[in-house]
């Protein structure tokens, strides 16, 4: 076999690496849009049957700290159903914690309130034990309109991935993806997101306009629009 020269294989790898999707998120920081402060993270303690024996773990996903109509105490965290599908064991907490306007943490007790009930209609709504003060947290707001593919959004989790994500520790975000089109009611994305982020929020202009279901880490997100579990959000609210 022919060895191929140093210069050849440095050609070969800069090829190779060009094909690869390029890191598109960014950290949420100090410079970040105050309004991803809306997103937290939830931890669900777990149980399920796999060959053969009980796993228990955490299952550890994202959530949306949403707006109150009037302002006001926040209480209502919307998530993806497929994070609380195993959740089985009321006695266990839920955990959410989120970081305040004043960069710090918070944690607060979390229990289920209402679903879509399986991935068909993949959210849940979550409402705390302690309301966040107004003057201490950032909440998203429903958009409410309805966007065309092209849309530009921005897609923001707690991703589980070994870089930017640092395994789920670090909230980041795609701040320049786009709405590409559906799949059945459900909208499809080229959003750059990781296990873990699953539950976070897709933003247009700052607003909530759906909560991220599932994708393939690679550039594919799929979200479920707001239209599909405000009727439920505007039940809770009141």
């Amino acid at each position: 076999m022919r060895r191929r020269s140093p210069a050849a294989l440095l050609l070969l790898a800069l090829a190779l690496a060009g094909t690869v999707e390029a890191e598109r998120r960014l950290a949420v920081d100090g410079g970040a849009p105050s309004w991803l402060l809306a997103v937290g993270r939830l931890a669900i303690p777990t149980s399920h049957r796999e060959d053969g024996r009980h796993r228990h773990y955490n299952e550890r996903c994202s959530g949306t700290l949403l707006a109150p109509p009037e302002g006001g105490d926040a209480r209502l965290v919307l998530s993806a159903w497929h994070c609380l599908e195993y959740y089985t064991d009321l006695s266990r907490e839920i955990s959410f914690e989120i970081t305040d306007s004043r960069g710090h943490a918070l944690r607060r007790r979390a229990r289920a309130v209402a679903s879509g009930g399986g991935m068909a209609a993949d959210w849940a709504l979550l409402e705390l034990d302690t309301p966040i003060p107004a003057d201490r947290r950032e909440a998203a707001e429903l958009y409410p309109g309805t966007l065309a593919p092209g849309a530009r959004l921005a897609m923001a989790g707690f991703s589980g991935d070994a870089g930017l994500g640092a395994g789920g520790d670090h909230l980041t975000y795609d701040p320049a993806c786009r709405l590409t089109g559906a799949s059945g009611p459900d909208r499809l994305t080229d959003c750059l997101a990781y296990k873990g982020a699953s539950g976070g929020g897709a933003f247009h202009d700052g607003r909530l306009v759906g909560v991220l279901s599932r994708g393939d880490s690679g550039g594919l997100s799929i979200y479920v629009p707001v239209r599909r579990f405000s009727a439920a959000v505007e039940r809770r609210l009141r």
